[in-house]
């Protein structure tokens, strides 16, 4: 959330942790692209960053307390958002689907209560 808010807009993602019962946010960019090293006192502090422990594949950051204020509302808006695009991915699915099936149906060769199957079919998919 902090880096995010104050840094850059990366992209966030989630998964869904049984064991925790909970979903889980994740922000990744390669180590290279920030090093502890370069983050100065002030910029630490201005992001509320405590102890940073580097590890050889990434770097470990430790929120103080007013830099974790805001988190429930920040991961339900991102939650909520992802929702909407799965949804919105969704819907367009069903309709290229339902597109498809109509450019491609023969209404020639078919009877009626094909036609009539055919429409069912069509509105299952929306």
């Amino acid at each position: 959330m902090v880096f995010y808010k104050n840094i850059k807009e990366y992209k966030i993602s989630s998964k869904y942790i049984k064991a925790l019962k909970s979903t889980v946010l994740s922000l990744g960019f390669p180590k290279s692209a920030w090093n502890a090293s370069t983050l100065t006192l002030e910029l630490s502090n201005q992001l509320g960053l405590g102890e940073a422990i580097e590890h050889e594949t990434f770097i470990e950051y430790h929120l103080n307390v007013e830099a974790k204020s805001g988190f429930a509302t920040f991961k339900a808006s991102v939650l909520d958002a992802k929702e909407i695009i799965t949804l919105n991915k969704k819907e367009q699915d069903s309709k290229e689907r339902v597109l498809c099936k109509l450019k491609n149906f023969d209404l020639s060769n078919h009877t009626p209560m094909q036609a009539m199957e055919f429409i069912k079919e069509l509105k299952e998919l929306l």
